[in-house]
């Protein structure tokens, strides 16, 4: 893709009275936030220049105007970035008339992801938990993630291990992370015979982009001729191969394995009997109404 840019600016090797480029070559920002961008110049421009910017997803973010810059001025342009949705696209430029200013390096990689970590933090914190609680098997799972994350970050202050080698490791403890975090619903749908109080959409989305996303490394392989290329990046593909692997066997449970016990829950998860007999105009016709996963 990035090949083809200077194509797409339309720039020529000749005549070019300004150079433009963006100070970061990548940014990210949640979906939730406004992400800033700085375009600079080296230069000056003799005639006023219109700067459009465009996407390769024009999905991801919100039209950014046209900027004109005057004859005579060297002045930077600084953006902001207005998600629609999450994802990733690249924003590149293009310059009219096309002949004064070389944009061929003047394209940025733009990231937006789904929510701001944080949120999750706070929403844990706030909302009720009810009789929720991290379970001890939790806690150690946690308590050697944290250790070896500390350990691995020491290391690299002290430069036993270069600081991607620390990236390489955190990502690798993601990938533990996402293979664990699905067997407690999948073993819990399968004591109860049911996955009343739970919510298959989310399965649907989250297997639709873990197909995407191996999709998209066979295209960049194919496209490439570098079929090696689809394991070069473990972490990627683990994440998108194991989401789908227990997608497939929640959408089995939901749609096949217990359809008929969506409504229903054993005796054992009824409401609380004492709320029952306090309750009596509240009858067993809508009883599903207690049937919430704790």
């Amino acid at each position: 893709m990035l090949s083809i840019l200077p194509l797409i600016n339309g720039s020529s090797a000749n005549n070019f009275t300004m150079i433009g480029k963006f100070a970061q070559e990548a940014v990210t920002f949640s979906a939730s936030q406004v992400g800033k961008i700085d375009l600079t110049f080296h230069g000056i421009a003799t005639e006023d220049i219109y700067i459009s910017f465009n996407f390769t997803d024009s999905s991801i973010l919100h039209k950014i105007p046209t900027v004109v810059l005057k004859a005579g001025h060297n002045e930077n342009i600084s953006l902001e970035l207005h998600p629609i949705t999450f994802g990733y696209t690249v924003l590149f430029t293009n310059a009219t008339p096309p002949t004064m200013v070389d944009l061929s390096e003047a394209y940025v990689h733009v990231s937006v992801s789904h929510s701001d970590s944080w949120d999750y933090v706070l929403q844990c914190v706030l909302y009720d938990r009810g009789d929720q609680k991290i379970s001890r098997v939790a806690k150690i799972i946690l308590g050697i993630i944290t250790l070896c994350s500390f350990i691995m970050v020491m290391l690299g202050g002290n430069s036993v291990f270069q600081w991607l080698e620390v990236l390489y490791f955190v990502s690798f403890v993601k990938l533990f992370i996402t293979l664990i975090k699905y067997i407690p619903q999948a073993f819990y749908n399968y004591r109860r015979k049911s996955t009343s109080g739970w919510s298959i959409g989310n399965v649907l989305l989250d297997f639709t982009g873990g197909t995407l996303s191996i999709a998209q490394m066979f295209v960049i392989a194919y496209n490439y001729n570098d079929w090696s290329s689809i394991f070069g990046d473990p972490t990627k593909f683990g994440l998108g191969l194991f989401s789908m692997i227990f997608d497939v066997l929640f959408i089995v449970q939901h749609y096949v394995l217990y359809r008929n016990g969506r409504s229903v829950l054993p005796p054992q998860h009824s409401p609380d009997q004492s709320l029952r007999d306090s309750t009596p105009l509240i009858n067993d016709s809508v009883s599903s109404y207690g049937s919430v996963v704790r």
